[in-house]
């Protein structure tokens, strides 16, 4: 028993007996029966003949004994691949055509995916993320206020002392770009940095591989200490891995921080696209000068802001288990609302804390971190994902396509397995086996195509080095692999169950490959589908195209010609405020004085670099609806900034010399604001502010001197906000400076770094650039989604017309008698040449015309993303259905050429 056993293990690894030992014993058998035959008086041929009729089929014997030796199905796939094998071997131009096909389809998806998967779907690395969660406030409207997931630090201490435990929330800056000085250099280095609260790290349960996190100890107001934990990240690239880290000093923003541990390899920070280098206690936000990313209303921001109700700042996550989230929420609810009652001054006018008592927290998912790139790179995402998919589609029709011509090449060969007793299932199977063979290969290339195509996605939608990584991990894996069994089942099953579904007799029966069989309907069809998958790509294509046209020629509302700009941040460099009045001015005389400059201008934000700054206001005479929130994007400005950057003055008049500290607050607005809070009126001479009333000429009110042009000086896809301009002279904030050249902005860009180092050499330069490379560089991601569907219109036109091209040169093939037969009869070449024309472009209008309600309902989808052209627009569905037609016609110029070449008399004689 046990030697059988053991027989029968050996079997299934290939260790039993062989088919070479197997065809020696059955021909010995065989022998001894010929032998027997012929003491009976047999000669040695009949003897041999008797000999095989009395033991049976051969190759019967040797399958049931394969049967017996291993496991059946496994010895039967083993045989399959090595047949497959050898018959790609003799064929290795149609290997190479429907493998290049399927890693088209497999590849563009497989790279999409590992994008989409970074982006939407990789979690923190965390424990048990799933319960986290992220605070916000939402109204009665459930239209959330992005401000709303904001929070001042005694709103958030509030909070923290209404759940249980208490250490269940944890507070976050936004990530800040800081300067770092090492211990030995002089040179500023830009360091992307996070304040948190001592509950962050515990909270999310994240632990150092070198000294220890940041507790709540670390963090205490008043008391906190100067010490940070940097990422991996850091300590390998810039820190050198120095084993003693831990207790190593560096020096954020002119302060001192003592390391006391270094993060995880895998752990990066909560903001997908802003990787964190260094984290430090929340409390030291006034000792490293941290002021962004914060909404104020009543609140001095320039002094600490933990203290402060007015300035919302923080973010704030909670680890909350899915059954008590209901009590959490309630909990927290009450708690801001108390706080409201209590200390209600802090909080903005009436209007805006009636407001504030209408909301509720809201606890939302936080598994997957923080992140604004996500909600722009989603659509966008969605949008590329499916049309991959349709790419994978008419890859599979294209392969499909080969492996159905190939089954009929193979034709007799079916015919005749079948007839000596092979089964129609095994056939099949073998069949579905060579296709899977090529799909497999087709995936491995597509894999190879993910591994470092995505991160020059990425780079190329940011215009920078990849914030974060995107890896092809398990995920990406599992996608390729499905994709693969997809191309399997719809390009492999067809034409296995098609070519082995024969007429024997027929089949045998036939000697050439030039008779006209069967006309290759089910080809024709998929190509048909091939075209209309295709006319949905060009055509999604070409609207596109057509937005970043538009969004190339749209009027911005400033001159990006001749401009130079550079960002700055003295106030984080240590660059004292008392002088920052005197910075601005300094600045531009000194660069005004550069040969080939017309004018320089200060700013607190320059135009498309990210910068933004909002405030609740209260208006002169203006009323909000219940629940509305009057907001304003402001910016500071130097007198010459409107002429520098090109805005045009509507009504009123610019800043001038009067406007200085001191003197009576005014305020520029844009056409946006003056329609939206001033309607039906002129907003000259009329007022808003900060406080609570207006008309008492308070040390915060504005009155209003003048009405620029709407600007898009947020992001170019972004309409205009109602937004306030104020002088620099009354609230110095150096940030960004423009300069407006008399020529090429280039020639004077070195010239521009050098004055603007000299006249400030303790404030770095985070960049300087052209405005319009800025203004270019913003287009990045529509830039990117333009040539990615332009790429896939393409590839499927490819894939549709090499399909076309493959369906009629079969034709063509098989009905070379019949062409030989008309020539013969007196047909000219040129009727036999519009004849091939004339089927194939039946082929091409009936995948239009598929293809035509499709685009029309399809493109409704992408009505969000485009600007400027409707989604059904008629020209652009023309000029797709008239490329694809020509594209479908030239494909089978050469097939009907070739039909029209054919000899009669060498036609005929060879069949």
């Amino acid at each position: 028993m046990v030697r059988k056993v053991l027989t029968k293990v050996r079997g299934l690894f290939g260790r039993g007996r062989t088919d070479v030992e197997l065809d020696v014993e059955i021909r010995a058998h065989l022998d001894a029966l010929a032998e027997d035959h012929r003491r009976r008086g047999l000669d040695a041929a009949r003897a041999r003949a008797a000999a095989h009729r009395d033991f049976g089929g051969v190759e019967k014997m040797k399958e049931e004994y394969r049967d017996q030796r291993g496991v059946p199905m496994l010895d039967a796939l083993v045989r399959d691949i090595h047949y497959a094998l050898r018959s790609f071997r003799k064929s290795p131009g149609f290997v190479c055509a429907v493998v290049l096909s399927l890693a088209a389809g497999i590849g563009v998806n497989a790279v999409v995916f590992t994008v989409f998967n970074a982006v939407l779907l990789t979690s923190l690395p965390v424990r048990d993320g799933q319960e986290l969660a992220a605070i916000s406030l939402q109204g009665t409207s459930n239209d959330v206020d992005p401000s709303a997931a904001r929070f001042s630090y005694p709103t958030f201490d509030t909070l923290r002392r209404a759940v249980s435990p208490s250490r269940a929330l944890a507070a976050v800056s936004r990530v800040a770009r800081m300067y770092r000085r090492d211990e030995g250099h002089r040179e500023l280095q830009l360091t992307r940095v996070q304040l948190v609260s001592g509950e962050f790290f515990p909270i999310l349960g994240i632990s150092a591989i070198r000294g220890r996190m940041l507790t709540t100890e670390d963090d205490l107001p008043g008391a906190a200490r100067a010490v940070a934990v940097v990422s991996h990240g850091m300590w390998s690239n810039t820190l050198g891995r120095d084993p003693a880290i831990v207790g190593r000093t560096v020096v954020i923003n002119g302060m001192a921080l003592t390391v006391i541990g270094v993060a995880p390899p895998e752990f990066t920070g909560v903001w997908l696209e802003a990787p964190v280098d260094l984290w430090m206690p929340l409390a030291l936000q006034h000792d490293v000068r941290y002021r962004q990313n914060y909404s104020a209303s009543n609140a001095d921001a320039l002094k600490p802001w933990l203290p402060q109700d007015g300035i919302r700042w923080l973010n704030i996550v909670g680890r909350v288990r899915a059954a008590d989230r209901a009590q959490a929420t309630a909990a927290l609810t009450a708690a801001l609302h108390r706080l409201i009652a209590d200390r209600g001054e802090h909080f903005g006018d009436p209007a805006q804390r009636a407001r504030m008592l209408q909301q509720h927290v809201m606890l939302g998912p936080f598994a997957q971190g923080f992140s604004n790139l996500r909600a722009s790179f989603a659509s966008p995402l969605y949008v590329l994902l499916g049309m991959t998919s349709l790419i994978l589609l008419v890859a599979c029709a294209n392969a499909a396509n080969l492996l159905l011509a190939r089954a009929a090449a193979r034709r007799r060969e079916i015919a005749v397995r079948l007839s000596l007793g092979a089964g129609r299932g095994r056939l099949i199977q073998q069949l579905v086996t060579e296709s899977a063979l090529l799909a497999i290969c087709a995936c491995a290339c597509a894999l190879l195509l993910a591994r470092w195509l995505p991160g020059v996605l990425v780079r190329a939608a940011l215009g920078s080095v990849s914030p974060f990584a995107v890896p092809v991990d398990g995920r990406v894996v599992l996608f390729g692999l499905g994709a693969a069994l997809v191309t399997v089942v719809l390009a492999g099953l067809v034409p296995a169950f098609r070519s082995t579904r024969v007429g024997l007799d027929a089949a045998l029966r036939s000697t050439s490959s030039r008779i006209a069989g069967a006309q290759p309907r089910l080809q024709r069809a998929l190509v048909a589908a091939q075209v209309a998958l295709s006319l949905v790509l060009v055509v999604g294509a070409s609207l596109f195209v057509q937005t970043l046209r538009n969004y190339a020629i749209v009027d911005l509302g400033f001159s990006q010609d001749r401009v130079v700009s550079a960002s700055l941040n003295p106030t984080a460099a240590g660059y004292p405020s008392a002088r920052l009045n005197t910075l601005s001015h300094t600045l531009i005389d000194r660069l005004e004085a550069v040969p080939g400059v017309a004018s320089a201008s200060t700013a607190m934000c320059g135009l498309i670099d990210g910068c933004r700054s909002l405030s609740d206001i209260v208006i002169d005479g203006y009323r909000p609806a219940l629940g509305e929130s009057v907001q304003v994007q402001e910016n500071r400005v130097s007198p010459a900034y409107f002429v520098t950057t090109g805005m045009r003055l509507v009504e009123g008049r610019t800043f001038d010399a009067t406007d200085r500290e001191g003197s009576p607050k005014v305020a520029i607005v844009n056409r946006t604001m003056a329609r939206k809070y001033f309607p039906g009126r002129s907003p000259i001479g009329r007022r808003f502010g900060y406080g609570e009333s207006t008309g008492g000429g308070g040390a915060r009110e504005f009155e209003v001197v003048g009405v620029v042009e709407d600007a898009r000086v947020n992001r170019i896809q972004q309409a205009p906000a109602p937004m306030a301009f104020y002088p620099m002279d009354q609230f110095a904030f150096v940030g960004a400076v423009d300069v407006r050249t008399s020529g090429d902005p280039r020639a004077v860009l070195a010239d521009i770094r050098r004055t603007i180092a000299e006249a400030a050499p303790a404030v770095p330069i985070s960049a300087i650039v052209v405005l319009a490379d800025r203004v270019a560089g913003s287009l990045n991601q529509e830039r990117l989604v333009a040539s990615l569907t332009s790429i896939f219109g393409v590839l499927a036109a490819l894939l549709a017309a090499l399909g076309l091209f493959g369906v009629m040169s079969y034709a063509v093939t098989q009905r070379t008698a019949e062409f030989g037969v008309r020539m013969a009869l007196g047909s000219p070449r040129t009727h036999v040449v519009a004849s091939v024309l004339r089927e194939a472009g039946v082929v091409v209008v009936a995948g239009l015309a598929c293809g035509i309600p499709v685009v029309l309902v399809a493109s409704q989808l992408l009505t969000a993303m485009l600007f400027g052209v409707a989604p059904t627009d008629p020209a652009t569905l023309a000029a797709g259905v008239a490329v694809l037609f020509a594209i479908g016609l030239a494909s089978a110029v050469v097939p009907a050429w070739w039909a029209s070449r054919v000899d009669p008399i060498v036609a005929l004689r060879y069949e």
